[in-house]
């Protein structure tokens, strides 16, 4: 079953199941694990997610995944997640959670001499990502940075 597929056709579905339970869906993955063919949804809030906002969100998109039949009758293991501290920076959503925190950009060729910056987040555009870098903004093609992730501090 292809990927993109599946994906394409449960999306709109989940994401009205995951907004109407006052969650956001910040992701969605198909792939395969040592378990088998599994669907990653990936949910967020800003108080953070709990265990049973996953299980909730899991018995919630059980029967209408199971009307949709995305995969066309293969099986699949469904799994609810929280995006993770370190989830790497990629949607909307994910660009104004982090505005005004302090990212480390992965660049595919060195700024600098480095291949990894630490900064604080200002924006995005769709070929954009704005950084305050020691009080200079800075701007970067997102096409030359291959990885956004949040500076975890404990």
């Amino acid at each position: 079953m292809n990927g993109k597929k599946v994906l394409t056709s449960c999306q709109p579905v989940i994401e009205k199941i995951v907004a109407d339970l006052g969650l956001v869906l910040v992701d969605l993955e198909y792939k395969k694990l040592v378990t088998g063919m599994t669907l990653i949804v990936y949910i967020d809030k800003p108080e953070g997610v709990t265990l049973n906002d996953c299980e909730m969100v899991s018995r919630a998109l059980d029967k209408p995944l199971d009307e949709l039949d995305p995969t066309d009758g293969a099986s699949y293991n469904l799994n609810v997640s929280s995006p993770g501290l370190d989830r790497p920076i990629k949607t909307d959503y994910d660009f104004n959670k982090y505005k005004g925190k302090e990212v480390t950009l992965k660049f595919y060729v060195p700024y600098e001499k480095s291949k990894t910056l630490d900064c604080v987040l200002k924006g995005h555009t769709d070929s954009e990502v704005m950084v305050s870098l020691n009080g200079k903004d800075l701007s970067f093609d997102k096409e030359k940075i291959a990885l956004i992730t949040p500076v975890i501090k404990f």
